[in-house]
């Protein structure tokens, strides 16, 4: 019988591989959709900083400017799977 070694790790993903499922691209292997709710939006330049959360911890995310987001509006969004990283929780070393 295998033994089964549980570990704690963090989950990383720069806000610009966090896509609004309208965004998708051929070059995204897309998660699951998940719903969020804006808390802020902070337009700069040609794209938006949304503010959020996410499994209970802070989460933000980059997304164009082409259409007007505003805080409290629900977006589905999808995390890109080729571009995510793990990290074991007590070293902050990487994993994957």
């Amino acid at each position: 019988m295998l033994e089964r070694n549980e570990m704690n790790v963090i989950f990383g993903i720069r806000p610009d591989e966090i896509y609004e499922v309208a965004e998708l691209t051929k070059k995204v292997v897309p998660s699951d959709k998940c719903t969020i709710k804006v808390k802020i939006s902070e337009l700069l330049g040609n794209q938006y900083y949304i503010h959020t959360t996410f499994a209970n911890k802070d989460l933000t995310l980059c997304t164009s400017a082409e259409r007007i987001i505003k805080s409290n509006e629900e977006l589905e969004v999808v995390f890109n799977l080729n571009k995510y990283h793990l990290f074991d929780s007590v070293t902050k070393k990487i994993i994957y």
